[in-house]
């Protein structure tokens, strides 16, 4: 219970930034910045704590951890504009029999999310270090948890991540999920859980606009004017 009150307070925050930032009044420098990328596709690995206890315990790897050494995760995102983002990710891990999971061990199965969300990148306001992309996103997400009870949980997700890019298309992606679970329990919910991912994205970039300034819209330009002398 204590997990899940925490998990919402962190939502609550979470929410506000979004919104905060996501209706602050652009300057017309940032206004008049390219789009940074047109799509980003992501491919890493994902780590599982379903272990049902404090926050202070989120870094029980040994204990709570469930991940599996090859690529787990898949993502996908396309850029709308002034920040914002659409994201859809695919991710598959295995719960291990000697992992924590809802307080207790001897659980071990499958575990597939989906999630879709909407992302705010603060990119537009890093000046000088474009090479950083801090985020937050918010969306939903269905979860597949072989070992407990109720194996299907929808969820409602909040997270905070960070790309690094070493070049022009690549870059690290680094992103911790909370998910609280709206069916089939909610506020005082043993289906909470928290997901950490890291990974390898791609993006292409976003397409130069064409030059509208051109000889079908105004003909006008690119003819010479003749002139008649009149005869007097």
């Amino acid at each position: 219970m204590k997990n899940s009150k925490r998990l919402q307070r962190t939502f609550s925050v979470l929410i506000c930034l979004m919104t905060v930032f996501g209706s602050f009044e652009q300057p017309s420098s940032i206004e008049r910045q390219k789009d940074p990328y047109k799509w980003m596709f992501g491919l890493g690995w994902n780590v599982v704590n379903d272990n049902e206890e404090k926050l202070p315990n989120l870094i029980d790897v040994n204990g709570s951890w469930n991940y599996l050494y090859f690529p787990t995760r898949l993502t996908f995102n396309k850029y709308v504009r002034k920040g914002w983002s659409v994201e859809g990710a695919l991710a598959y891990n295995q719960y291990s029999s000697n992992k924590i999971v809802n307080d207790s061990t001897g659980r071990k199965g499958s575990f597939i999310a989906g999630d879709f969300s909407a992302k705010y990148s603060f990119w537009r306001f890093m000046k000088g270090a474009r090479r950083f992309d801090p985020y937050l996103s918010s969306g939903l997400g269905i979860t597949y948890r072989q070992p407990l009870e109720a194996p299907l949980t929808l969820t409602a997700n909040l997270s905070a991540g960070m790309n690094f890019f070493f070049s022009r298309r690549w870059g690290v992606n680094v992103q911790v999920t909370g998910k609280m679970a709206v069916v089939p329990d909610i506020y005082v919910s043993r289906y909470d859980y928290f997901q950490y991912a890291v990974g390898l994205v791609y993006k292409k970039q976003a397409s130069k606009k064409p030059d509208h300034f051109n000889r079908r819209k105004h003909p006008w330009v690119h003819q010479k004017v003749k002139f008649k002398r009149r005869n007097t």
